[in-house]
């Protein structure tokens, strides 16, 4: 006779669990109205899972952000405005360029340039992206010779005094050494890349190569809409701030946008 309840007890309990589960399935079960104030501001997201943007909404560092004056200054800079009113993909472009821009050791850009050494790499893209097609090129970064030179070279640009008179010297010495590294092709401009203030700090300290090798950071860096952002004066410094990078990688690009956009919005712009 005991055997028979438990046996009973047993089958109700499977039937009650395969009418909830069913019901949860097919959207029966949890009820979708009615249950607005329980659930606040979240009914925007009707779905059962968590997604990512949910999950990055609710960190603290990213809501403390959008309502920063930081972010304010950012979404109120005339340049960011119009590039993403312009385009849509602007803001998940700045985080693809901090997100994909992680070196081997795991510094990134924003620990070796400051914004107008990154304005500096995005004015000669086009000569970037020439010079990862030339294997030799790559190679002759990575020799002593070479990263001591551009060592040389940072060093001078923070001497104003010695920089005119070391630029003349330096510049023959490096077309040698590229030249005795087997670079030929376009040897005059690639000379030049290491004049230029962010490539020259990449290479002091033996990452130039990582730089050249990285497709996805040569491709955003040639972008003309990040290119005019971070040309920007006003603006630079703030997308180069560690604590506004470290952020931005959390927050959705949507998010950002839907705030900058709203502003616009509501100054009638």
């Amino acid at each position: 006779m005991k055997k028979n309840r438990t046996l009973v007890v047993a089958i109700a309990v499977l039937v009650v669990a395969g009418i909830a589960g069913y019901a949860v399935l097919t959207g029966l079960y949890p009820p979708k109205s009615g249950t607005e104030g329980a659930i606040g501001a979240a009914t925007r997201y009707q779905s059962t899972q968590i997604s990512d943007t949910d999950v990055s909404l609710q960190d603290a560092s990213v809501q403390a952000f959008l309502q920063s004056d930081t972010f304010h200054k950012i979404a109120t800079n005339p340049v960011f405005r119009k590039e993403v009113m312009n385009n849509a993909k602007s803001v998940q472009k700045l985080k693809n360029l901090y997100e994909k821009s992680k070196l081997s050791d795991g510094a990134d850009l924003a620990e070796l340039l400051d914004g107008a050494e990154v304005a500096e790499l995005m004015n000669d893209s086009e000569l970037l992206n020439a010079a990862a097609a030339d294997e030799l090129f790559k190679k002759a970064v990575n020799q002593d010779a070479v990263v001591e030179l551009a060592k040389n070279i940072v060093a001078s640009k923070k001497s104003k005094a010695a920089q005119a008179e070391a630029t003349a010297a330096e510049l023959s010495k490096a077309a040698q050494v590229l030249q005795q590294a087997g670079v030929s092709s376009d040897l005059q401009n690639k000379t030049k890349l290491l004049y230029n203030d962010g490539f020259a700090e990449l290479l002091a300290h033996g990452h130039a190569s990582e730089l050249l090798d990285n497709a996805d950071v040569l491709e955003l860096l040639s972008d003309n809409g990040l290119a005019e952002m971070f040309n920007d004066g006003d603006l630079q410094s703030e997308l180069m701030s560690k604590n506004v990078i470290e952020v931005m990688k959390k927050a959705p690009a949507e998010a950002m946008r839907s705030e900058v956009l709203q502003y616009q919005k509501s100054k009638g712009y």
